[in-house]
């Protein structure tokens, strides 16, 4: 029975678990079981804060935010570093995935936003 402080206690072992085999061996196995819970995390993230602010989503862009947010975290373990250091979590794989789901929310429509302000549309195309 997972910690009523962290209920996402039992998940970061898994995953850190699964990072440590992963970095050492390049395990296929465990490249999947940190997909797996990098998405069960997301999906847990993006349906608090939609719960939270009232927003009803699509079940297709809520699978489009939770895999970009994934996506954002565990692509940085591909990524070659210019001073030989690999990508690693050190304390909690569910505060990165939590603020990646964040980042896949709001980002894209920060952007939406500054380009509607930076490229108005002119009147005499209205």
């Amino acid at each position: 029975m997972s910690d009523f402080k962290n209920p996402n206690q039992a998940e970061n072992e898994l995953f850190m678990q699964a990072q440590e085999k992963f970095l050492e061996s390049g395990d296929s196995r465990s490249w999947s079981l940190m997909w797996t819970i990098g998405l069960e995390l997301c999906k847990k993230t993006i349906n608090k804060i939609l719960h939270k602010t009232n927003y009803k989503m699509c079940k297709a862009d809520f699978y489009d935010k939770t895999l970009d947010a994934c996506e954002y975290v565990l692509r940085r373990y591909k990524k070659k570093y210019k001073n030989g250091k690999k990508y690693k979590i050190t304390k909690s794989p569910a505060a990165a995935f939590h603020f990646a789901a964040i980042h896949a929310l709001y980002y894209e429509n920060q952007l939406k936003l500054k380009n509607q302000i930076l490229n108005p549309v002119p009147l005499d195309c209205v």
